[in-house]
């Protein structure tokens, strides 16, 4: 939950009861979680731009953080997370398998904490351009559709992905 760039009197007020609060993005608020009654323990929350992040008894665990959440463009209600976002797998897996808009979570080596899960935009490498680097003898000799450039590897953000899928990859071709 965040606010525009004025701040807020209270993100959330707990004033009965027990609240966990997980994966949330908190900011621009005079208090980003007021406790007035009950029990409250946060973790693996993002703050940024509270006057003050807790007011009352809030339990915090080790992983909240404070920072900026570096939305798409908030002044159009853009609230997508961009790559320069903190809480991009910093996040629990809190039970929730698809963000608001259906992506799976977590995408990436982590869960984020929001409403957004980040996914990069892909960019496309053919298996056959890695194979021509790594066994170009044997690209030269023809490998049915691998040298044709048809099978095709989505790769993000994340350049381990990339390399375990070619890696997966090439162990499947080379046992065949």
């Amino acid at each position: 939950m965040a606010a525009d760039a004025k701040l807020l009197t209270d993100g959330i007020t707990v004033g009965d009861g027990s609240a966990a609060i997980l994966n949330t993005i908190i900011g621009n608020y005079t208090t980003g979680i007021r406790e007035a009654g009950g029990s409250v323990t946060a973790d693996y929350n993002l703050f940024f731009g509270n006057s003050s992040n807790t007011s009352g008894s809030v339990t915090l665990g080790s992983n909240n953080l404070t920072g900026d959440p570096a939305f798409a463009n908030p002044a159009q209600d853009d609230y997508h997370l961009t790559e320069a976002a903190e809480a991009i797998d910093a996040g629990t897996d809190a039970g929730v398998v698809a963000d608001w808009e259906g992506d799976t979570r977590p995408f990436g080596p982590g869960f984020d904490i929001g409403a957004d899960e980040f996914v990069a935009s892909p960019t496309a490498v053919y298996l056959s351009q890695v194979l021509a680097t790594t066994y170009p003898a044997d690209i030269r000799r023809g490998l049915g559709g691998l040298a044709s450039g048809a099978f095709l590897v989505a790769v993000g953000r994340y350049a381990t992905q990339r390399r375990a899928v070619v890696s997966t990859i090439l162990r499947q071709w080379a046992s065949k």
